[in-house]
């Protein structure tokens, strides 16, 4: 075999070995992408598979404490969880009606009388403009 042959020969074998790297790196590389891809999915299932235990427990958590307002619970752990909801809701009514008595402040109410008798000067017809005579009501003295 001359040198110049052998030199193809290996070239050859080189490209060839080259070749099937590049395709096996080609075949690593999709598995890879399989892969994530596959447990991308997965993790979105298990998301959603969370939110709907989440949304599950509120449900519960707003039964029992629709029990609890009949006086129906029984269970220690629920009546002191319940109790502390009960107080919250107190507060949380007293906090409103201190944003209400902030945001009033300063406001002028007016009771619904003023209003009735506000709407009432409204709806009496203007006064007359200062002229030489006034008119009779349905008469003016602009021509048309």
């Amino acid at each position: 075999m001359s040198p110049e042959q052998s030199r193809a020969g290996v070239l050859t074998r080189a490209l060839s070995w080259a070749g099937r790297g590049v395709v096996g790196a080609g075949r690593r590389l999709g598995r890879w992408a399989s892969k994530r891809w596959q447990m991308g999915q997965v993790r979105r299932e298990i998301r959603r598979m969370e939110a709907h235990r989440r949304d599950l427990c509120r449900a519960m958590g707003e039964k029992v404490y629709l029990l609890f307002q009949r006086n129906q619970v029984r269970n220690r752990d629920l009546l002191v969880l319940c109790e502390e909801i009960r107080d919250l809701d107190v507060r949380l009514d007293a906090k409103e009606e201190d944003y209400r008595r902030i945001y009033l402040e300063g406001v002028e109410v007016r009771s619904p009388a003023a209003v009735e008798v506000a709407d009432e000067a409204l709806e009496q017809p203007p006064p007359a403009p200062p002229g030489p005579a006034a008119e009779a009501p349905g008469q003016s003295s602009v021509a048309l």
